[in-house]
């Protein structure tokens, strides 16, 4: 609203004529021509000790700026804004050297980016202008410093560049053509409050800005990238992916300098993130492989590393694990090759997926907490938050729920403080599937409402067809069937427009289960069979098993035993050959009380072991009494049956005790002979 309510004064104020002085240099000068191999700068946030708050904008809005010249112009390498501006915030560091603790976060910094050079400043009003007074940190401490003049902020970055390019290069003097963003001092401006606003996560007022600099042939690359990111961010996808083709159009195929094509690179990653947002993951996945292999032609590990996570991610999305774990390793070498000596926590964060879509729920723990301390180490608190929320839902995995609540609530938390509105609504989906499971239907409602509101603001179509389908579920726990029908009418819509078929399955499933629930059960059987000619052939596993535990439900209403032992001895086949552990014990004791039916002992003991790793329940404590019951150990299936009705009906107990249940321990207390 400042740079809005003052445009008029400072591009007047921009329109003076530029004096730069250059002050003393510091401690040590660099020998004559040093190689700049493994040079790398981290630009921190500049100190506004003016006192002025209308130059607040400068605090990073000049590091956006400096970042831009060192690499367009002095052709070095740097670490990116966004990362600095977290950690520099997250951290509380204002990049003073002689800060209380300063040597260990530039450790941080350090072992984090792969920075080998810090360079701090800060901005103080005189009456000649604008003063600029830097300090350059070499890999040895030893320091360098320099004080610029001006009474125009992009110009004395221009200067700090100049300067620090030609100690970097051993030359005392770079030639004045050294380039700059542009000519126009306005645009100068406009670009660095645009990058401002940008890298405070405040797109809607960086989308105008950055709008006026895309005018300037020179800065059309990177403001028109910055400006699609924004626009993405934004939910302006379909504008994000025009301006970035138009951006790979304006680049072309050949002859392009390293600057270009890393310049390509950034382009393609962005727009396999607009495919990747909106479902198109051929797509996503060529467009990622095609700016790897740009970062490769110019030997830029770190961008290397974020496209081969990119690329695992949609590995992740097709299920494909394998492929995945391999490029999540390819990124970690990158991450080394870049000096990082703490990898970042997406690495160990993705691995944890993995591990979790695998049922390897101790690895998820290990990489889980590899993935916190990584995030911890930089200060990166939305990463945190994003951790503990995956500590809970691996909680719900293990089945402690009571455990896992705690801490999607501590995510929550952290995301509201943070203002970070869409995580807020992935966080409260997380909480509806709790609730829902845990029978707090209409918690669970109010969550996924909210949930579903910020994903329609947000126009996130994956987040928005999860919160909907969360939301049915909800409705149908609360009895509301019609309604849960037309959640999830509206999910499978969403879905099937982003071509995901795996996800349309599950939505399916969930409408079949609808339709036992109503009775239409010829309805139901027609569904479940779709989902099976479809998922069986496509291979998609996970929605292939729910349809499989449904489809011997309904036989089992239909009073058809054979054919529901068929569909879950299937469903387990599939489970131990992919890996899908999520139904595992469901499935397994509905069989084992088919295979007790049949007094087929041995048949259910494996599937009792299954049952057995878990967490005792309920349902768990009456199969085994059953089971011992049918052995002859008397004793022993009175005391587990009483467990269960002890836990069922005791304090926070869920009460799934049924007469038939009160039967059945009548039943072993007196056997008949």
């Amino acid at each position: 609203a400042t740079a809005v309510a003052n445009r008029t004064a400072w591009r007047v104020a921009l329109a003076a004529a530029i004096v730069v002085a250059v002050g003393a240099v510091g401690m040590a000068l660099w020998p004559a021509g040093p190689s700049l191999e493994g040079t790398r700068i981290a630009v921190l946030p500049v100190q506004n000790a003016s006192g002025n708050a209308d130059l607040n904008w400068t605090r990073l809005g000049l590091m956006g700026f400096a970042n831009e010249l060192i690499q367009s112009a002095a052709q070095l390498d740097v670490v990116a804004a966004s990362d600095i501006v977290r950690f520099s915030e997250n951290t509380g560091w204002s990049g003073a050297l002689g800060a209380t603790g300063a040597a260990s976060i530039i450790e941080k910094l350090r072992s984090a980016y792969g920075a080998s050079h810090i360079l701090t400043s800060e901005l103080t009003e005189t009456a000649g202008g604008l003063r600029l007074t830097y300090t350059l940190v070499d890999p040895d401490g030893e320091t360098s410093q320099g004080t610029m003049v001006s009474s125009e902020g992009t110009e004395l970055v221009r200067g700090m560049v100049r300067t620090v390019s030609a100690e970097l290069s051993g030359r005392r003097r770079i030639a004045d053509q050294f380039p700059t963003v542009s000519d126009d001092p306005f645009i100068n401006e406009a670009y660095a409050r645009g990058m401002s606003f940008s890298l405070e996560g405040r797109c809607a007022e960086a989308l105008p800005l950055l709008a006026v600099v895309t005018d300037s042939a020179r800065m059309i690359g990177t403001a028109r990238l910055a400006w699609a990111k924004c626009a993405n961010t934004q939910g302006q996808w379909e504008e994000a992916e025009v301006a970035l083709q138009d951006m790979l159009a304006s680049l072309g195929d050949d002859s392009r300098n390293d600057s270009d094509s890393a310049l390509h690179a950034e382009v393609l990653e962005a727009l396999g993130t607009v495919y990747l947002g909106t479902g198109r993951l051929d797509e996503a996945y060529a467009t990622f492989q095609s700016g790897l292999a740009e970062a490769e032609s110019v030997n830029d590990p770190e961008a290397q590393a974020a496209l081969l996570n990119s690329l695992a991610i949609v590995a992740r999305y097709r299920r494909d694990f394998e492929e995945a774990r391999e490029l999540l390793a390819r990124a970690t070498v990158a991450y080394r090759a870049a000096g990082r000596t703490v990898v970042p926590g997406g690495v160990p964060a993705a691995l944890a997926n993995i591990d979790m879509y695998e049922g390897k729920l101790s690895a998820a723990q290990d990489h889980l907490e590899q993935a916190l301390e990584a995030h911890r180490t930089v200060g990166d608190r939305l990463g945190e938050a994003k951790m503990i929320n995956n500590m809970g839902y691996l909680r719900r995995l293990e089945g402690r729920y009571a455990e896992a609540e705690p801490y999607h609530l501590q995510s929550l938390e952290i995301r509201r403080e943070i203002d970070d509105t869409v995580g807020v609504g992935r966080v409260l989906g997380m909480l509806s599937t709790l609730y829902e499971g845990s029978g707090r239907y209409a918690e669970a409602r109010d969550a996924a409402g909210e949930a579903v509101e910020i994903a329609r603001e947000a126009r996130d179509a994956l987040f928005l067809g999860t919160g909907l389908a969360q939301y049915g579920a909800a409705l149908r726990g609360l009895g509301d069937l019609e309604a849960s029908r037309a959640a999830f009418d509206e999910s499978r819509t969403v879905f099937a427009g982003l071509e995901d078929v795996s996800r349309v399955a599950q939505v399916d499933v969930r409408l079949a289960a609808i339709e036992i629930d109503l009775g239409q059960y010829d309805a139901a059987t027609a569904r479940l069979d779709g989902v099976l000619s479809t998922t069986l052939a496509e291979e998609l596993h996970e929605p292939a098993i729910e349809a499989l535990e449904y489809r011997g439900d309904l036989a089992l209403l239909l009073e058809d035993p054979a054919s529901a032992r068929v569909a879950w001895e299937h469903a387990m086949d599939l489970i131990a050959s992919t890996g899908f552990t999520a139904q595992e014990t469901g499935v397994a004791m509905k069989l084992a009380h088919l295979y007790l039916d049949d007094e087929e002992l041995a048949a259910a003991e494996p599937l009792l072991g299954i049952v057995l790793e878990q967490p005792e329940s309920v349902e768990s404590l009456k199969l085994q009494a059953r089971y011992a019951f049918l052995r002859g150990d008397i004793a022993r299936a009175v005391e587990l049956m009483e467990a269960a009705r002890d836990l069922a009906t005791g304090e926070g107990g869920d009460g799934d005790w049924t007469d038939g249940d009160a039967q059945a321990l009548q039943l072993y207390r007196s056997p008949q002979p």
